[in-house]
């Protein structure tokens, strides 16, 4: 009889403490609310553009802002979402585009900056690098737009040549070779050339 009492009090140990072990895994895996004041940590009405700049740049850099906060204020989107136009292309596109001065921006994995009007989705303009990719561009408004990219190494892409990448700021304008506002190139050994 007390044989059978342990054996039951010890199945009756093993199945709380698989119990409480099952519990501490649902909430380890379910994670937690995060609490606080709407008021406080979250601001909503503090302007993330100035109020300035907000017709002109869109989206002026990869997760929109320094702190990338990846949301903009002020873009009433709401749906039914409908598609404007469509842009296709034959080469990769694997960083995010940026949007200002009625243009979308973009490097394609061939090393081709374009610019796509915002209206319509035809190409503006395009800037070949004869470079890779190598992030976004972010676009600014010094000299009344400008547009900065950095690229890698010369083609082709997979080709390890460390030290030559290069950083390209053109004109939101035409984004041509003359509408070149500067090159920084960074040559092995840590030279730098204008």
């Amino acid at each position: 009889m007390r044989r059978r009492a342990a054996i039951a009090v010890a199945a009756i140990v093993v199945l709380a403490a698989g119990a409480v072990v099952g519990v501490v895994l649902y909430r380890k895996q379910v994670g937690h609310d995060v609490r606080g004041s709407s008021t406080v940590e979250f601001v909503t009405t503090a302007p993330l553009v100035p109020a300035n700049q907000r017709s002109k740049i869109a989206w002026p850099m990869f997760g929109y802002s320094a702190t990338r906060v990846h949301a903009t204020l002020g873009v009433r989107l709401r749906p039914p979402f409908r598609n404007a136009w469509n842009a296709g292309g034959n080469s990769l596109l694997e960083f995010p585009p940026v949007i200002g001065y009625g243009h979308l921006y973009f490097a394609n994995a061939s090393g081709v900056l374009i610019a796509l009007s915002t209206s319509t989705g035809l190409r503006s303009w395009a800037y070949d690098s004869k470079r890779c990719a190598g992030a976004s561009p972010a676009v600014g408004d010094f000299k009344h737009g400008t547009v900065y990219e950095p690229f890698l190494n010369r083609h082709p892409c997979g080709a390890k040549h460390p030290g030559d990448g290069e950083i390209v700021a053109v004109s939101v304008d035409d984004g041509d070779k003359n509408a070149l506002n500067w090159i920084r190139s960074v040559v092995k050994g840590g030279r730098e050339n204008y």
